[in-house]
């Protein structure tokens, strides 16, 4: 009985995705945020997305200048 509900589940997920992507766009995410946020919190997202922002590109560069890759030590 437990495998239909799991391919039910995982269909259900598999569809959800468009609709996911289509709510995290600019402004349809902007309303969203209003509408069930307070603004504070609405401000601490933004910055955490900038931060990760921030820190994906700091990899990036120090992948291309061959720097250290994350996770790994400096040598000494």
């Amino acid at each position: 009985m437990a495998r239909p509900r799991q391919g039910r589940s995982a269909r259900a997920a598999k569809l959800f995705r468009p609709i996911a992507w289509l709510m995290q766009q600019g402004p349809y995410e902007r309303y969203i945020l209003r509408r069930m946020r307070e603004p504070d919190s609405i401000r601490l997202l933004e910055s955490a997305r900038r931060l990760h922002e921030q820190t994906l590109a700091q990899r990036a560069m120090s992948r291309l200048v061959g720097g250290p890759t994350s996770g790994a030590a400096p040598a000494a």
